[in-house]
């Protein structure tokens, strides 16, 4: 009875071991399974995702005006696929179902292919991501500009341009579907066929040979082994349109990924500085109120440029194109703590001038001179970080108000948000989205916030430049006039025209 106790016991022992050696086992495929085909793809996604972002971000000067919106859209189609098939094959992960033949598939990018896709179907697929683009742009004006479109009574007619393009997605859509829907029955018909090839063929060598050169479990067999090959084949067409779609998808983010970015050559640097007793400048880590320009040279030797506000501009020239030049020979010196206002009809080139500054566009002709510095010498963000910018329409980002008054600068304390001090200023058209009583209240404000800084003001309403110490007038990209509010008035030209109402800014 002992003996058989311990046969018993030690027969638990073994099972219990082979259940635990099958629990480790089952949580070993599951944590690969976790790492290597759940986490992975995400993570290799997400780095795609931000290196795709970038491109919006630091946009090549000929694609600045384009909004791409789309990549957004595309993204998820076209890559989830390709990674997700590409880290099982690697990690020789495989699914009996959609494995069981592999059909390599080559990174959109590329030129190479390794599996061909229909280029009729691939075709449709372009044509559908593109209406949906126009989709996409149709319903984002309407939200956007929900208030035009019922101050103007116009419901119905910006229905119809809904349904006008909804319908042409819809007809596009339907035949890139009914290609997808015709590829996997015609599949299955030719599978169907090479099975009944198969048994007409075997039982016809049965019958007349009487077994001896096909038995009917060899018939079996072999119909077994077709099954399998056939039922991959099935799941060809499947992947075939796979690889269509993120063929489509890809080859749309990758016009946008293949595009050179924003190319920043600067290499002076925005540091905070302090004076020695000598009243030299140095760099030191905490903030002493004092901005100084880091200019490196070629000898390993460090120059200290005290940030001011004194900007110049020699004989710039311009053009979005380079083909169609917009501003001429555009000259103007700005001590530091200057006011200048520019005056001029819509396109005459005052938005553009204080572009330039910015270096969201680089002149082609011509120098601008920031502190007796180069400003293609100096670093973008550090250039942009110096000058404060307030625009006609404000964007507010998500969170506090003092969250987007710190976006210029993410670090700053709270006591430096109220006291932020920029060396210089570039105001467009900040008031005219307000009455003339708000205006005279906010504008005594900002003549405040002015006061000691390089400002450039934009402005339609004359009262609020009277008290600038330059006043430029812009006609077609050329300064036609210059001087202060009293200068203008005694030439008698065009300002003066202006100020006296003799004609409009139009």
């Amino acid at each position: 009875m002992d003996h058989d106790r311990l046969y018993c016991f030690g027969s638990d022992l073994r099972t219990d071991r082979k259940q635990n050696r099958s629990y480790r086992s089952v949580r070993t495929g599951t944590e690969y399974e976790n790492r290597y085909v759940q986490q992975h793809p995400g993570l290799l996604l997400f780095q795609h995702r931000q290196i795709l972002y970038r491109r919006p971000c630091h946009p090549a000067d000929h694609r600045r005006h384009e909004h791409p919106e789309r990549l957004y859209d595309d993204h998820p189609r076209g890559n989830t696929r390709t990674v997700y098939d590409s880290l099982r094959s690697h990690h020789g992960i495989h699914d009996q179902r959609a494995d069981r033949i592999h059909v390599p598939a080559s990174d959109p990018c590329s030129g190479n292919r390794a599996g061909r896709s229909d280029p009729y179907c691939e075709k449709y697929f372009e044509k559908v991501f593109e209406q949906y683009d126009s989709l996409n742009q149709v319903v984002q004006e309407n939200l956007s500009g929900i208030r035009v479109v019922k101050g103007f009574a116009r419901e119905e007619y910006e229905k119809e341009k809904f349904q006008k393009t909804s319908t042409a997605l819809y007809r596009i859509f339907k035949k890139a579907e009914g290609i997808m829907a015709y590829s996997s029955p015609v599949m299955q018909l030719v599978v169907y066929l090479c099975l009944l090839l198969i048994y007409w063929v075997g039982a016809s060598i049965i019958v007349s040979s009487h077994s001896t050169i096909l038995t009917t479990g060899e018939l079996s067999s072999l119909i077994a082994y077709a099954m399998q090959i056939l039922t991959a084949l099935m799941m060809l067409s499947v992947v075939l349109i796979l690889i269509t779609i993120a063929r489509s998808s890809g080859r749309r983010i990758c016009e946008v990924l293949d595009e050179e970015p924003e190319i920043d050559e600067g290499y002076v640097t925005l540091v905070n500085a302090r004076k020695d007793e000598n009243g030299e400048l140095t760099e030191c880590a905490e903030r002493t109120g004092i901005f100084a320009w880091k200019h490196p040279h070629h000898d390993g030797t460090l120059t200290y440029t005290e940030l001011k506000g004194d900007i110049r501009m020699f004989d710039v020239d311009f053009g979005y194109v380079p083909e169609k030049i917009v501003l001429h020979n555009i000259k103007l010196y700005a001590e530091p703590g200057q006011k200048l206002a520019f005056v001029g009809a819509t396109g005459a080139g005052k938005t553009t001038i204080t572009n330039l500054l910015n270096r969201f566009y680089d002149i082609a002709d011509g120098k601008i001179r920031y502190d007796g510095i180069n400003i293609n010498k100096i670093r973008k963000d550090d250039l942009r970080r110096s000058i404060g910018l307030v625009l006609q329409d404000t964007n507010l980002f998500t969170g506090t108000v003092l969250e987007n008054i710190r976006y210029g600068r993410l670090d700053a304390t709270d006591d430096e948000c109220v006291a932020a001090n920029p060396p210089c200023m570039i105001l467009d058209e900040a008031t005219s989205s307000i009455d003339t009583r708000t205006e005279r209240i906010v504008q005594e404000g900002m003549d405040a916030l002015m006061k000691g800084r390089t400002s450039f003001v934009i402005a339609h309403r004359l009262s609020t430049i009277r008290n600038s110490d330059v006043i430029m007038v812009l006609d077609h990209g050329r300064i036609i006039e210059r001087g202060s509010h009293e200068k203008l008035i005694e030439e008698k030209g065009t300002y003066y025209q202006l100020y006296t109402g003799a004609f409009e800014l139009e």
